[in-house]
């Protein structure tokens, strides 16, 4: 949080004041470290994933999630692989043709990726089930 409320600072600051180009470059470099490290994170986890397979969401984080998102989840299903839904998504591979929803409130047709999810109709942003 540190690095994201000094970059806004600096960017507020700029609107009012002169700000030196070296304080600039110094916080876009602490914004970079900081991605590094969340990349390295990531990196970490997956390769775990891949090396024991995905156990699916720590149950006590989950609990602590709004009703509705826990709700989502309890509609997953557990694959053989473990984890939820089935095999992992390659990213890059199509996964099928999208299939057409139709609102079930202002009737408008949009398109949805898969079935079996809730997604939201981007004309009034109800909620429908594919």
């Amino acid at each position: 949080w540190t690095v994201c409320l000094i970059d806004c600072f600096v960017s507020i600051a700029s609107c009012f004041i002169e700000i030196p180009e070296e304080i600039r470059l110094l916080v876009d470099c602490m914004n970079m470290i900081t991605m590094g490290c969340m990349h390295a994170q990531q990196d970490v986890e997956i390769q775990d994933i891949k090396k024991n397979g995905y156990q699916g969401p720590n149950p006590a984080i989950a609990g602590m999630l709004p009703p509705l998102q826990q709700s989502m989840m309890q509609q997953g299903k557990p694959s053989a692989m473990g984890g939820m839904g089935g095999p992992a998504q390659q990213y890059g591979q199509p996964t099928g043709a999208p299939i057409e929803v139709q609102c079930g409130n202002c009737r408008q047709v949009f398109g949805a990726p898969q079935r079996g999810m809730q997604i939201q109709c981007p004309f009034c942003q109800t909620a429908n089930m594919t």
